[in-house]
């Protein structure tokens, strides 16, 4: 992700720009068997695992909020705890 960001300036629109570049593919979620998930923040990025709970919780790791998302965070985000993003539209796909 670092690799990316110096050498284009910014963090990837999806995990899937690091391909093949940076990364041979994007790694699956242990969880799900489905690609990592993956947000941008403002001066940042968060890759992570939906966890135990097998919700998608934003990359939230909150247990008294029973929010186990795994995540690794970069940049700015990585200096704060993990606000949520913005909720999804009504009837917006749940895929990621």
């Amino acid at each position: 992700m670092e690799r990316y960001r110096a050498a284009k300036g910014g963090y990837p629109a999806a995990l899937s720009d690091l391909v093949p570049d940076f990364i041979k593919e994007v790694p699956p979620d242990v969880f799900t068997g489905k690609p990592l998930l993956y947000r941008t923040e403002p001066g940042g990025a968060v890759i992570y695992s939906v966890g135990k709970n097998l919700k998608d919780d934003g990359g939230i790791d909150d247990m008294d909020a029973d929010k186990d998302d795994i995540n690794w965070a970069s940049g700015a985000a990585a200096a704060r705890k993990f606000t949520p993003p913005p909720p999804k539209p009504s009837g917006a796909d749940d895929e990621p």
